[in-house]
């Protein structure tokens, strides 16, 4: 399936009405055989209403031990159903079950509440530096008490500030805006963590993944069970591609998606 479709991709272009109809109708029959009828028409009703600021609209999925809140005419919902629906960080997962999950670029916490969800003795460090989307990340993760640490802070490759531009799964460090957010680093995170490892890291950080890939990777990597990486471009994907070759690690692609891990 995930070869046909990118095949499809490349031949009609991913902003083609055609790709973008037939991407939207596999969600739709992937919700309605995974989640049920009600889930699948509530979350139709959703992506056909406006955006109305920051109202919060409580969507339920089976899968899920608590609801998930949504912002419509936003990208909460495509976010939610790539990762709760679709599955998109759940194609190569550790053998054995992780207990440490770092989710950089946790946007409004879907990615960890699929992880809280599928692992129930997992613990989640979650980052996001939006104060918007880190609000409705708050409401998400609020309910799995002590299992998740939600922190306000960017990851990059000093532990600082920086400007911060862009809205929703855009926003981004380094965009010139006016809103200044805090920065950690992965040894940063690591000297916090018990144990100092991390089973699965996960980094959807807008670009700011090549400055993390071109410094010295020695200080965490070694740390680090299982890497999923959303690049940002080629220029990304040739770097991670290199710094896994080198590091003796194998990189599969899923999508979007790198998942890395230490070669068998």
């Amino acid at each position: 399936m995930e070869t046909i479709r990118r095949l499809v991709r490349q031949r009609i272009g991913y902003s083609s009405p055609l790709y973008r109809m037939a991407a939207r109708t596999l969600t739709g029959s992937m919700t309605l055989w995974r989640e049920g009828l009600g889930t699948y028409l509530q979350t139709s009703r959703l992506r056909a209403t406006p955006s109305n600021g920051s109202v919060l609209v409580e969507v339920r999925f089976r899968s899920l031990e608590h609801p998930l809140y949504l912002r419509p005419g936003t990208d909460d919902l495509n976010a939610a159903l790539n990762n709760i629906v679709r599955h998109e960080y759940g194609y190569q997962l550790p053998a054995t079950p992780p207990r440490v999950m770092v989710d950089a670029g946790a946007y409004i916490g879907d990615t960890a509440v699929f992880f809280l969800n599928r692992f129930p003795g997992v613990t989640v460090y979650a980052l996001e530096p939006n104060p918007k989307s880190r609000a409705v990340a708050e409401r998400n993760l609020a309910p799995y008490g002590d299992r998740v640490t939600l922190i306000p802070a960017a990851l990059s490759t000093t532990v600082g500030t920086v400007t911060f531009g862009g809205s929703e799964m855009g926003a981004r460090i380094g965009e010139g805006g006016d809103l200044e957010v805090t920065t950690t680093t992965l040894p940063a995170l690591l000297s916090q963590i018990p144990g100092g490892h991390i089973d699965i890291l996960k980094m959807d950080i807008e670009g700011a993944e090549m400055g993390i890939l071109s410094a010295d990777v020695s200080g965490w990597l070694p740390h680090v069970g299982l890497l999923i990486v959303e690049t940002h471009g080629p220029e990304i994907t040739a770097r991670l591609q290199e710094v896994m070759a080198a590091e003796g690690w194998q990189a599969v692609r899923y999508r979007n998606l790198f998942y890395c891990s230490p070669a068998a």
